[in-house]
């Protein structure tokens, strides 16, 4: 398994779809549909961010997921996926 740093927002936007969805389905009155172009465009700033950063793990080949950590003030790690 691989785990690499990434900033590629658009594949970052792709992998978030089925997470977006997820959180539609359970929580319809706080979650738009998934609209790729505007998942694209929040990723995109997001990785501008010194305090985020955005991880891709694979294997053979194969996509598993991504993560997203920020960095809070205190020096503190907080994974969001």
């Amino acid at each position: 398994m691989r785990i690499n740093r990434t900033t590629d927002f658009e594949l970052l936007a792709r992998l978030n779809k089925p997470v977006h969805e997820l959180h539609v389905s359970l929580y319809p009155e706080h979650f738009t549909e998934y609209n790729f172009e505007a998942i694209r465009d929040l990723f995109k700033q997001w990785i501008t961010k010194e305090n985020f950063v955005f991880f891709l793990m694979e294997r053979a080949a194969a996509r598993l997921r991504m993560d997203r950590i920020k960095k809070l003030p205190s020096k503190r790690l907080v994974k969001r996926t």
